[in-house]
């Protein structure tokens, strides 16, 4: 599920809930559900430049290790 807004007409955010299954195994008991919430933006730099930002939080998990973690990217693309 995804919220998107315009801030100062130029910079498109978005919020997101993500749910997820992750495979990890063989097994049923190796799967791990995930739940998740995420806010991103593309922004349009100079010389054609995109700027992808995405800064996400584990909300809940049925694996210890994965709940609470802080993930973030960035990606830069050129377009011709």
């Amino acid at each position: 599920m995804s919220y998107n807004r315009n801030v100062l007409r130029r910079v498109l955010l978005t919020l997101r809930l993500e749910a997820a299954v992750q495979r990890r195994g063989d097994l049923p008991t190796d799967d791990v559900d995930q739940l998740g919430l995420a806010v991103e933006s593309i922004l349009n730099g100079p010389s054609k430049i995109d700027i992808f930002i995405r800064l996400g939080y584990g909300l809940w998990s049925s694996h210890d290790e994965e709940a609470g973690k802080l993930q973030s990217w960035l990606v830069l693309s050129r377009r011709f």
